[in-house]
């Protein structure tokens, strides 16, 4: 069987983490009407894309509740971005 990294950090702690990448790409991602790729390459390497899949895959795994609450999050920080999360 396959073996997947296991996310290193607690879900509910990745917006504070991807806080300064975001607000960083920000104005980059308004002038492109889309997410810059290299915000999209730190959220990829956080694992922002992972937080519903198996651990088995090495994602989170978590409830609707938790997901919902870590994209809520998101969203204060930049709507955009818990859109595309």
């Amino acid at each position: 069987m396959l073996s997947y990294p296991q996310p290193s950090q607690v879900p509910e702690d990745l917006p504070e983490l991807l806080r300064p990448a975001i607000e960083k790409y920000r104005g980059r991602a308004q002038e492109l009407r889309r997410l810059p790729d290299e915000l999209l390459d730190q959220l990829r390497a956080n694992g922002a894309f992972r937080l519903n899949a198996p651990r088995e895959l090495g994602g989170y795994e978590l409830p609707l509740a938790r997901t919902a609450a870590v994209i809520e999050h998101l969203a204060r920080i930049d709507g955009s971005t818990a859109w595309v999360v």
